[in-house]
């Protein structure tokens, strides 16, 4: 589970043993994990996506946002910034900075686009620990994709910025496989590996819808061809091989029949235990997790004391419900499914350590 015992392995070990001492013996987990949409707000308008749909325009109050903060952080490790697109937000390097004191790993999602090499010093200083970066083809691909001209060039100069002006951040590529040629994908994998990032992927999927947006998402796919789920499956065994993406094998193994539509049984057997350990955050609601609840039924953010709401019996009975959930399945969600495989400790065993001797074993 741990490549390297340093100081941050160390923090995790203890909030992870925490967090299974108080969920099977006190019955009472905190949120190991917390994603927090500071805004629906972004500068790009992307195929697969409705948040920027979304024609009610918000930016979570940083007061509110500090408040979430006290209150996670003794149980919190992972602090993920997602949106919209948060750098657009005016005070997001506040933000970074207060939550960077307080939580030990703290990541942001971003397009890339306004991450110039004064920004990149800018997010440096802020005690960050990763970024994540998206791209999801080469060149003009890439740029249709997002709904923007230069989308792709910004993105890979955000990248070099910031492996120059922040080399203590750790760099991710994201890409959304299912809407580039397959053989832009080699190309990209080599991009990222000659540039010494990390690299994830996931497919189209199932996006949010809100109560107010113009349109729906376009999640138009050829993956739905079985001739290009071979060129997948072809290509899944290539990047396996790669050490700098960062996808398990269980969670690559699935991605062909996920575009098969075979994966409606589930991706795991076991009751969904990512309510006890997941808390997400919109500018006026709170999450067990958003995607069985439909994003639009949470709980209203309006507590004195965050901890004690996710404490209450309302709380709970919604977490419980939450357990027989399996839109993970139908989404394959690579921030719900991931952390699934590799938390808490029985199913990290599972779907990695044993998994792993099985595919090696084949």
């Amino acid at each position: 589970m741990f490549k390297v015992i340093n100081k941050g392995n160390l923090e995790l070990f203890n909030k992870a043993a925490k967090w299974h001492f108080n969920y099977y013996i006190l019955r009472k987990p905190s949120p190991l994990v917390v994603v927090v949409y500071l805004t629906h707000n972004c500068n790009f308008k992307c195929v697969m996506c409705n948040f920027w749909r979304d024609e009610v325009k918000h930016i979570l109050p940083i007061e509110t946002f500090k408040k979430i903060v006290d209150d996670v952080k003794n149980s919190c490790y992972y602090f993920d910034l997602a949106g919209g697109e948060p750098t657009i937000v005016p005070d997001l390097l506040e933000r970074l900075k207060y939550a960077s004191d307080r939580i030990p790993y703290v990541h942001i999602v971003s397009n890339g686009f306004l991450i110039n090499e004064k920004k990149a010093r800018e997010l440096g200083e802020t005690g960050i620990s990763e970024i994540s970066i998206s791209i999801d083809g080469i060149g003009e691909t890439h740029n249709k994709i997002r709904g923007i001209k230069h989308a792709y060039p910004k993105a890979v100069e955000a990248v070099e910025n910031l492996k120059k002006h922040a080399p203590n951040v750790k760099i991710v590529v994201n890409t959304v496989l299912g809407l580039a040629p397959m053989e832009e994908m080699y190309r990209l994998v080599e991009l990222t590996e000659k540039m010494g990032v990390m690299h994830k992927f996931q497919p189209t999927m199932d996006h949010p819808e809100f109560n107010k947006q113009h349109s729906k998402a376009d999640k138009k796919t050829e993956l739905t061809k079985e001739r290009k789920i071979h060129e997948l499956e072809k290509f899944i065994q290539f990047i396996r091989k790669k050490k700098h993406v960062a996808n398990s094998d269980y969670y690559l193994s699935h991605l062909p029949n996920y575009f098969r539509g075979q994966n409606n049984e589930g991706l795991f057997k076991e009751k969904c235990k990512a309510p006890y350990f997941y808390l997400e955050v919109t500018d006026d609601q709170v999450f067990p997790c958003a995607t069985p609840m439909n994003w639009q039924n949470g709980f209203k953010l309006n507590v004195a004391r965050l901890k004690d709401f996710y404490h209450s019996k309302a709380y709970k009975e919604k977490q419980k419900l939450c357990e027989n959930c399996t839109k993970c399945s139908n989404n394959m969600y690579i921030c719900y499914v991931e952390p699934r495989i590799n938390f808490p400790i029985q199913s990290f065993l599972k779907y990695n350590f044993f998994h792993n001797i099985k595919s090696f074993i084949k």
